[in-house]
């Protein structure tokens, strides 16, 4: 597992910096994805979703993944983070 996290860290810490959400390394994950998604649909950038259930979507997709991952599998961490990147995307994207 240790070899996923910085590799998702580096997806999604962007991301939350530029929105001002990671503030000393500390952020609430369904607080900021949700900021996100309604500020996405207000500006238009995102299709009309219920926030709170595509954050949970999300989430679950991304919190599942320590039940299986496996580092000397298949797919490697950076394929992973890319393949749920669009995932996420694909959900709130018109």
């Amino acid at each position: 597992m240790e070899e996923i996290c910085p590799i998702l860290t580096i997806v999604v810490s962007p991301i939350f910096q530029e929105h001002g959400y990671l503030k000393k390394g500390k952020f609430n994950a369904r607080g900021c994805l949700r900021s996100i998604i309604e500020d996405g649909v207000a500006s238009g950038e995102f299709r009309r979703v219920e926030p709170k259930m595509a954050v949970l979507a999300i989430l679950g997709m991304c919190n599942w993944l320590v039940q299986w991952y496996n580092p000397e599998g298949e797919v490697s961490a950076q394929m992973i983070a890319e393949i749920y990147a669009d995932y996420a995307l694909r959900l709130v994207r018109p």
